[in-house]
């Protein structure tokens, strides 16, 4: 019959099976360990031990007796050894069945996320628990939505109730002979099966959503010590641990003080999590925190030459997150949908059509790399498709739905040489086609006369004397990227280096050079150098200079061209200034790619914009050495911090 048992830690009462008595075991309701006492005298159990002697031996053997006649009586038959064994077995997988059904039920019941649609744009979100009642932006469209509580399975509370299964429901009368008292909860299975030890104590699981969330931020956060630099150096002696980036990124960069700071952050913290091998629901989703929290924080700047930077950064690396639909299905990178409206979000921030073609230029070959080239000319056509004409700094005329498909178009043809791929250049030869459909070519900008030129070696009639300066650098664009260096070289150097088509006609060179696969270093530093020695002094130049830069970093130019290529930008407004930087994170960049960083502690501060200065720090962080590089680069940004002072108060 059940044994009364009394916990000595909780002092609750329980009636045991009587085959645990004199074992330990672990009280249900509060896991205090007990020994259950020993059967009372005059009890006899309900299911009988089993024996530790061999079950075949004479003692263990049933006793024949006598009656009053003398005469012997065959004793009773015993239930057998092997049926209470497998009763008790029986008894035990049954208690442990209702324990399996209590946890699965606890776990099915305590919401792990939350799903909602956002209330401006309608997309779903899924976010932590721990966001309930909270407000954060939209992955999607950035507005900043409150997070509504979790929606409750019952009115029950799930958590102090435990549900089970309709197989075993616990009673809460009491229990008949036999069984545990009605509040138990029920001892081990090793107990319930007789092993005299407890059972081994079972560590709580870590999700895999934990596990990449702890690694990713890791990561992040070393990252973050670096660009935070000067400031977050000084304020924290040892480095945060894992699980805090939230509460970093809003020490480094208040949202109500440092727009430019937090967009940078929280998108270098999205590439960062991208790179990691971990897959699954929770990677994408701190992606998708990360990318809504800096297009926040992007749409608080302020026009100007710095959220144009910030901008164009961003999009740059939106697109480099961009994978293939396998990756897409195995939850490696972010849906390409989605990153690609937040690209054409970056570039309607960026006011200045010049800045935006640059922006465009990177964008472009950021997908044509992820194997997007077809998305790309999708892309091009939605952001740029019926944009005005308008005057630049110069008061020179610039059509930027040509100069996007000319630059698409370079593009894909300069991936296609270098990668010998056939279906890129086809696609690029298409893109110079429909040139023809959108003006004459006659008023075409230089980018576009270069490209659509490509086609055949035969140029139009018209084209044969230049009438015009950005017709005789298409011509040089065109002549340079079907091979022809001598042909285009040759017209180079006839012109005066004193007009404005001089600076103009030797990036083209470079940029047809690049196209046609037969760009050497060499011939590219001296063109350039050549360039930049002639736009010293003239502002117009600027963003000539910056174009100079980024096909020099394509072609593997040493990193002191970009100097030359700095100083060249004199100009004294911040869009200079932005430009400046940009220029030098080109060379930094690809010093980076060479494994040599630049000892850029040589440059004056002064030609680093406060942008460009926050960048440099992003770029340090993929060196060899780096924080994302191969986490070992602490040391490297306490140093780089030291050198940042111009822009500490920021």
């Amino acid at each position: 019959m059940p044994i009364p048992f009394t916990c000595g830690g909780c002092k609750k009462a329980f009636k045991a099976p009587d085959h645990l008595a004199g074992k330990k075991v672990s009280c249900p309701a509060c896991k205090h360990v007990g020994v259950v006492p020993p059967a009372a005298p005059g009890s006899s159990p309900s299911i009988p031990a089993a024996p530790t002697s061999k079950p075949e031996s004479v003692q263990s053997a049933p006793k024949a007796h006598t009656n009053g006649s003398g005469k012997h009586v065959p004793a009773s038959k015993p239930a057998s050894v092997n049926e209470a064994e497998e009763a008790a077995r029986r008894e035990a997988d049954a208690i442990q069945s209702m324990l399996d059904d209590e946890r699965r039920a606890r776990e099915e019941s305590q919401a792990t996320s939350i799903d909602f649609e956002c209330e401006y744009c309608g997309e779903p979100i899924n976010l932590e628990l721990e966001m309930a009642g909270k407000r954060t932006p939209c992955p999607s469209c950035a507005r900043i939505v409150k997070v509504p509580a979790p929606a409750s399975k019952d009115s029950a509370d799930w958590k102090t109730k435990p549900q089970y299964s309709s197989a075993m429901k616990v009673k809460t009368e009491e229990t008949p002979e036999g069984a545990w008292q009605a509040s138990a909860s029920y001892v081990s299975r090793e107990s319930l099966e007789e092993a005299d030890a407890l059972p081994a104590k079972v560590a709580t699981p870590v999700t895999m959503a934990t596990r990449i969330r702890r690694y990713a931020l890791a990561i992040v956060l070393a990252s973050i010590a670096g660009i935070a630099g000067w400031s977050v150096m000084s304020r924290r002696a040892r480095v945060v641990e894992a699980g805090k980036v939230e509460e970093v990124l809003a020490d480094i960069a208040e949202p109500a003080k440092n727009k430019l700071d937090k967009a940078a952050l929280e998108m270098m913290a999205a590439r960062c999590v991208v790179e990691q091998d971990q897959v699954g629901k929770a990677k994408i989703k701190l992606v998708e925190k990360h990318i809504g929290n800096a297009m926040a924080a992007l749409n608080d700047l302020p026009a100007g030459p710095a959220r144009f930077q910030v901008a164009a950064n961003m999009a740059e690396n939106l697109a480099a997150m961009m994978g293939s639909g396998e990756d897409e299905k195995d939850e490696k990178k972010p849906q390409a949908n989605f990153l690609q409206r937040t690209i054409g979000n970056c570039l309607g921030k960026i006011d200045d059509p010049e800045s935006r073609l640059d922006a465009w230029d990177r964008v472009a070959r950021a997908m044509i790399s992820n194997s997007q080239a077809e998305r790309m000319v999708v892309l091009e056509g939605q952001v740029f498709r019926g944009m005005p004409k308008f005057a630049n700094r110069n008061n020179e005329l610039i059509q930027p739905e040509m100069e996007a498909s000319a630059i698409s178009g370079l593009a894909l043809l300069e991936e296609g040489n270098k990668k010998n791929r056939e279906d890129l250049k086809e696609l690029g030869f298409k893109v110079a086609a429909d040139l023809k459909a959108k003006g004459d070519p006659a008023s075409f900008p230089s980018l576009a006369i270069g490209l659509f030129a490509t086609r055949g070696k035969d140029l139009p009639p018209a084209w044969g004397a230049a009438k015009s300066d950005p017709e005789l650098s298409g011509i040089v664009l065109a002549r340079a990227a079907q091979g022809n260096a001598e042909a285009a070289s040759r017209i180079v150097a006839g012109i005066s280096p004193e007009v404005p088509e001089a600076v103009r006609a030797r990036v083209a060179f470079v940029e047809g050079m690049l196209a046609s696969g037969k760009a050497d270093a060499e011939s590219v530093r001296k063109s350039a150098e050549e360039a930049a020695r002639l736009a010293r002094g003239r502002p117009m130049f600027s963003v000539s200079m910056l174009r100079l830069a980024r096909a020099a970093q394509r072609a593997g130019s040493p990193a002191e061209l970009f100097k030359a290529l700095a100083s060249a930008v004199s100009g004294p407004d911040p869009y200079d200034a932005e430009i400046r930087g940009a220029i030098l994170l080109c060379g930094l960049a690809r010093s980076i790619e060479e494994k040599q960083p630049w000892d850029v502690s040589t440059i004056d501060a002064k030609q680093w914009s406060p942008w460009a200065a926050k960048a440099r720090l992003n770029l340090l962080a993929r060196a060899s050495g780096g924080a994302v590089g191969d986490g070992q680069g602490t040391e490297l940004f306490a140093r780089m911090g030291r050198l940042m002072s111009p822009f500490g108060q920021r």
